[in-house]
């Protein structure tokens, strides 16, 4: 039996050790990811804020290996739904963000 990958675009939150990334995929969900053998050795770099492809295993679905770099253009290309999705996303965080800062005031 043949493995099937599962592949998310996603952006890059937070850089870890050991060249592994936080990566919010367009599902909203975050996972683990490291970087794929060919980006290692080509030294494609990666940094907070990247958009990238990422690999992952129908078996575990919080870890995954980022296969792709995408470049400005092929994250303009994202359809108008995933851009509102992230949007919306972003906006529901700063919501929770600042009603917990006024509950931490009170």
């Amino acid at each position: 039996m043949a493995k099937s990958e599962i592949r998310f675009d996603g952006e890059v939150i937070e850089a870890k050790p050991s060249a592994m990334f936080d990566v919010e995929l367009e599902n909203g969900s975050i996972i683990i990811a490291r970087i794929a053998g060919k980006l290692r050795i080509n030294y494609i770099r990666i940094t907070p804020g990247d958009w990238v492809t990422v690999e992952m295993s129908p078996y575990d679905l919080t870890k995954g290996r980022i296969i792709k770099r995408l470049s400005e253009s092929d994250s303009k290309r994202m359809s108008k739904d995933k851009r509102n999705r992230l949007r919306e996303i972003e906006k529901n965080r700063k919501k929770e963000n600042i009603e917990i800062t006024q509950n931490n005031e009170s």
